[in-house]
């Protein structure tokens, strides 16, 4: 099996896939367009004409709002 990668240690200027990002949300890729395309999650960055990467820094807001709504309904 392959290793995974280490999020944490990354920049906030590192560009990830949505390949990535399924495995640090444990989202599908489906839901993940979807949330994008409705405006629930970060809009990416176009690399190429086929190729989209988002910042890890839009990800790490994401989780963080995330977890400060489940805190205040909790």
């Amino acid at each position: 099996m392959g290793q995974r990668n280490n999020y944490v240690d990354l920049p906030d200027f590192a560009l990830v896939s949505v390949k990535e990002i399924q495995k640090i949300l444990g989202i599908s890729r489906s839901a993940w367009l979807k949330g994008v395309k409705d405006g629930y999650y970060p809009q990416p960055v176009r690399l190429t004409p086929r190729t989209v990467r988002w910042r890890l820094q839009d990800i790490r807001h994401l989780v963080e709002n995330a977890a400060a709504a489940a805190k205040e309904e909790g």
